[in-house]
C-alpha cells in the first residue's frame, strides 16, 4: 500500500530549500551537535513557559487577562513546535523535557509578576542563543522568538498593573469540602494523564515519516490540549490547585509501535472516565460528570482513529518495535522535569 512520506530535509543555507538539492549539510557534526543542545535548551525552556502560563490561566478565569495570558502560552506553543522541528530536520530526537517554572501565588497579581520574570529570562536565552549558533536558519529564526518573548514582556507588564488594580476587590477563596477534595484529586489526575498524552502525541507528529500520522497525532494532542484546560478549571472552580505532572510517555520508535501505545492509553482513559462518570453522578454533580463523558467521547474518536491507522500501517510494511524496545523507550515523570533516567 502506497503511503505518502515527508519530504527529505534540504541542507540549511541551500537557495532551493523548497525542492531540496540534495547536498549534504555545510556544517560539522560538532556543529551539528552543539545546535541540537542549543536547541533542546531552548524547547525546554519553552516548555516551562507554556505550563506557567496555562497554570496563571486557570487562576485567571474567563476574563480578559486569561485570554491575553492563554494567547501568550499559544505562541510559545509555535516556538516550542519550530524547535522541535529543527532537532528532528537536525538528526535528532524531538526534546520533551521541561525547564524551570515560577509559578507565583497566591494573588493573580504575583503570578503574573512570575511571567513578567519569566519573559525576562527567555529574552536572555534567545539573545545568547543567537550568539552561540554560526547557523543563519537559526539567527533568523531566534531573533523573531527574541522579538515575540519582548511583546510578551510588555503584555505581562500591562495585564500586571490590571491585576493589581483589582487584587482588592476580589472574592474570599472557596475552601473545598472533603469530597471536592477527593474530587480534586480524580481531576488532576486526569490533568496528567492528558498532559502525557499531549506529550506522547506531539513527540509523534514530529518523529514520523507518515503524514498521516503526524496530522492524526497532531489533531489528537490538540484535543488533550483542550481537555487539559476543561479539567484545571474544574479543580479551581473547586478551590483546589491543578498539578501540571505528566504521565509517563512512550517513545515507540516505529509507527505500528506509536500506534499500539496510543491504542492502550486510549481504552484506559476510556475505562477511567467511564468510571468517573458514574461516581460523578452517583455524587449528584452532573456538572462534571457531562464534562468528562464529552472527553472520554473525544477519547473514544481518537481511539478508533489510531485503530484505523494501525492497520493502514501494518499493511504498509512497518516495523513493529518490540516489548522490550518499547519498555526501555518509556519516559518518567522525572526525565520530563529534568531528572535522569534510571536504567
Amino acid at each position: 500500500m502506497w503511503r505518502w512520506r515527508k519530504p527529505p530535509v534540504p541542507c540549511d543555507n541551500c537557495s532551493q530549500r523548497r525542492k531540496g538539492c540534495g547536498k549534504e549539510r555545510s556544517v560539522t557534526d560538532e556543529q551539528r551537535q552543539a545546535d541540537l543542545q542549543l536547541l533542546a535548551e531552548l524547547a525546554a525552556g519553552e516548555h516551562a513557559a507554556i505550563v506557567q502560563y496555562m497554570i496563571h490561566r486557570f487562576y485567571s478565569g474567563e476574563g480578559e487577562i486569561g485570554c491575553e495570558i492563554e494567547e501568550v502560552a499559544r505562541r510559545e506553543m509555535v516556538h516550542w513546535k519550530w524547535l522541535n522541528e529543527r532537532i528532528v530536520q537536525l538528526g535528532g530526537s524531538p526534546a520533551l523535557e521541561r525547564g524551570e517554572m515560577m509559578i507565583g501565588g497566591p494573588s493573580l497579581a504575583d503570578m503574573i509578576r512570575k511571567d513578567v520574570e519569566l519573559e525576562e529570562h527567555c529574552i536572555q536565552e534567545y539573545t545568547a542563543a543567537i550568539e552561540r549558533t554560526s547557523n543563519e536558519v537559526l539567527k533568523r529564526q531566534f531573533r523573531m522568538h527574541l522579538a515575540d518573548e519582548q511583546r510578551h514582556r510588555e503584555t505581562f507588564m500591562e495585564l500586571l498593573r490590571e491585576a493589581e488594580e483589582l487584587q482588592d476587590s476580589g472574592e474570599a477563596p472557596h475552601t473545598p469540602t472533603e469530597q471536592e477534595e477527593s474530587f480534586i484529586r480524580m481531576l488532576n489526575g486526569n490533568v496528567g494523564h492528558e498532559y502525557g498524552a499531549v506529550l506522547q502525541y506531539l513527540h509523534q507528529s514530529h518523529a514520523t515519516k507518515d503524514i498521516e500520522v503526524s496530522r492524526a497525532t497532531l489533531n489528537a494532542a490538540i484535543d488533550e490540549m483542550k481537555h487539559i484546560s476543561w479539567f484545571a478549571d474544574a479543580v479551581v472552580e473547586l478551590g483546589g490547585e491543578p498539578v501540571m505532572e505528566p504521565a509517563e510517555v512512550v517513545r515507540a520508535d516505529t509507527d505500528e509501535g506509536r500506534m499500539q501505545a496510543n491504542i492502550q492509553d486510549e481504552a484506559h482513559a476510556r475505562q477511567m472516565y467511564a468510571e468517573q462518570i458514574a461516581r460523578f453522578q452517583e455524587a449528584g454533580r452532573e456538572d462534571l460528570a457531562e464534562l468528562v463523558a464529552f472527553v472520554r467521547d473525544q477519547e473514544t474518536f481518537h481511539l478508533e482513529d489510531f485503530q484505523h491507522l494501525l492497520e493502514q500501517v501494518k499493511e504498509a510494511g512497518d516495523i513493529q518495535a518490540s516489548e522490550e524496545e518499547v519498555k526501555k523507550l518509556r519516559l518518567t515523570v522525572g526525565s520530563l522535569f529534568g531528572e535522569p533516567q534510571g536504567h
